[in-house]
């Protein structure tokens, strides 16, 4: 497992953590940045690095308490197959719920054009990758 990323993700997290701390303090109209939602900018920050400390930590917390044993078992085939397995389906879930979502947020008024578009065109994007992984693992077999 690459720690270092997961290091390098803490620190950011870190780094968002203080810069939305130090923001909701001094006032982001104080810096003259333009943003539409002024008073949310801190704690989206803070949300953002607070996610980034999470993610990283499980991973790194789990690592430093393996045993010899369960550093063995990771290398296992039949785990690495259970892993793939779980990722996949957890995919086509995504897949699914995601459109309805965007239509439901966007057709109750809690999602603007702009973000709708983005976010429907980054699905859009994620789908057409799924399906060339697909066309790629095809030919390679």
């Amino acid at each position: 497992m690459n720690l270092k990323l997961f290091w390098s993700l803490e620190v950011i997290g870190g780094l968002l953590l203080v810069l939305g701390v130090v923001l909701g303090i001094v006032g982001v109209e104080e810096l003259g940045v333009s943003i539409p939602q002024i008073d949310y900018a801190p704690f989206a920050i803070v949300f953002m690095g607070v996610f980034l400390i999470m993610i990283a930590t499980v991973p790194i917390l789990y690592e430093k308490n393996k045993t010899k044993q369960q550093r063995i078992e990771e290398k296992d085939e039949s785990l690495m197959a259970i892993y793939q397995s779980a990722k996949a389906k957890t995919f086509n879930l995504m897949a699914v719920s995601i459109p309805f979502v965007l239509i439901g947020l966007a057709l109750f008024g809690f999602m603007s054009k702009v973000s709708f578009f983005t976010l429907g065109g980054l699905y859009l994007i994620f789908v057409e990758y799924y399906a060339f992984q697909v066309i790629k693992n095809e030919e390679m077999m």
